[in-house]
């Protein structure tokens, strides 16, 4: 049996051996090829309180995810309200990526002396009408959060990245990506990089979540995507969820 990926086509086999799947499981563990990686088990650790940060959603439909949907920005979304908080906070950029391809749902910097903060947010609307109710809420943006790990040790690609979706995504109803800041801006966090140091910080937004009402189930994923962001970029994970 063959499989033909462009122009090119390999034995099945041949394939696989030269290109192993990687999957990775609800607990974060990774079978790359015949190789089976497992971080520490997420059972056994505690999460510190001071990971979860509780706010008042009084005013968001927490059905919305998005800011932009259908032509039009909604105020009452849960991308919008932490953008707002993100840009009363003095952030340099405050970037909408959200979109297929996506690094995360806003892309935050901000100068402050001899490092450059990178906030990666990944926010999601809350499916259940209690929070802490659902293990989904907590998977799917959880596993956002792993994937957007690797940007910390690509900061220029990362930067270009963002203008480039600048550039293609821009519409007559939708003319920036750009929440605060712009591309001269950005350009010159580029320039400063080179000069300073990137300290990265990945931050869940999900209401869906509860401060003091979590089950084990979520406990046990977000434990897991923690291990895994300490272990690889050093930083821990930020929940921003409901009391």
């Amino acid at each position: 049996m063959n499989i033909t990926i462009g122009k090119r086509s390999w034995q099945l086999d041949e394939y696989f051996g030269n290109y192993p799947p990687l999957v990775r499981f609800i607990d974060l563990s990774e079978l790359d090829g015949n190789l089976l990686i497992q971080p520490r088990n997420p059972r056994e650790l505690n999460l510190d309180a001071a990971q979860f940060e509780p706010w008042d959603w009084t005013g968001i439909d927490l059905t919305k995810e998005s800011y932009w949907k259908d032509g039009m920005g909604r105020q009452d979304s849960i991308q919008w309200k932490v953008a707002q908080t993100y840009i009363d906070g003095k952030f340099d950029v405050v970037f909408d990526d959200d979109s297929a391809g996506e690094v995360a749902d806003l892309v935050c910097l901000k100068e402050e002396g001899d490092v450059i903060r990178l906030a990666l947010i990944h926010c999601k609307f809350s499916g259940a009408v209690i929070a802490g109710e659902r293990i989904k809420d907590a998977v799917e943006v959880c596993s956002q959060a792993v994937r957007s790990a690797k940007w910390k040790w690509r900061f220029a690609d990362l930067c270009r990245h963002l203008l480039g979706r600048e550039e293609r995504l821009r519409s007559f109803v939708h003319p920036t990506r750009f929440f605060r800041g712009d591309a001269a801006r950005l350009n010159e966090l580029v320039r400063q990089s080179r000069f300073k140091s990137i300290t990265a910080e990945v931050l869940i937004a999900q209401p869906g979540i509860s401060a003091t009402g979590r089950s084990e189930d979520q406990d046990m994923v977000i434990a897991a995507a923690t291990v895994y962001l300490k272990e690889t970029i050093g930083c821990d994970l930020q929940i921003i969820c409901s009391p």
